[in-house]
């Protein structure tokens, strides 16, 4: 039995749909970022965020498509594996930095929408970076493998991903809860 055969006829549906879906959601995702950039009239942090957030998305995407199956060159492969993680991880802190975003608007007095974006940047892009700086430190070799260019799921590396998507995302549900927790003690105030 030619298992190479098999396999292939097996991939190429999926390579299919993975190409098609991913094309399109590159497209749909270019058309957010250009309707984002036109609409200057809603310019704010909570803009700024989105706008963020979509770059992230669009360029994790991207780099998916592109290189996820460059395993011919580990110096390209390790490379794609890195700005892969390093794009995934800046999706998710993105959404942290939404939600903190919009807490803060509920909280605070002041009108925050206007404000410097430093701590958000912080998070959103230093965060990862932190991440993914930790992850080269303590496993270099823990990016792009002989069959796909990604972390290693076989060791404790995957960690490095899982970890702090799991984390975020926590957060991310406490933070949403003390909003609603906050909107509802608004309502019932007036």
């Amino acid at each position: 039995m030619d298992v190479s055969r098999r396999e292939r006829e097996d991939v190429l549906p999926l390579r299919l749909v993975t190409f098609t879906c991913f094309s399109s959601s590159l497209l749909l995702l270019l058309v957010t970022f250009v309707l984002l950039l036109v609409l200057t009239d809603l310019r704010s942090n909570l803009h700024s965020i989105h706008l963020n957030q979509v770059t992230s998305v669009f360029l994790s995407q991207l780099f998916f498509l592109l290189a996820i199956d460059q395993t011919q060159n580990q110096s390209v492969c390790r490379l794609a594996a890195i700005l892969l993680h390093y794009c995934h991880m800046c999706s998710f802190c993105w959404m942290l930095v939404e939600e903190l975003h919009v807490y803060r608007m509920m909280t605070e007095i002041r009108n925050i929408n206007h404000r410097h974006m430093t701590f958000y940047y912080a998070i959103g892009c230093g965060l990862p970076a932190f991440i993914i700086g930790l992850s080269l430190g303590l496993d270099p070799g823990g990016f792009g493998s002989s069959e796909f260019c990604w972390l290693f799921v076989q060791d404790s590396g995957i960690w490095s991903a899982v970890g702090p998507v799991a984390a975020v995302l926590t957060v991310t549900m406490v933070t949403f809860v003390l909003a609603v927790k906050q909107l509802i003690d608004r309502q019932a105030l007036r």
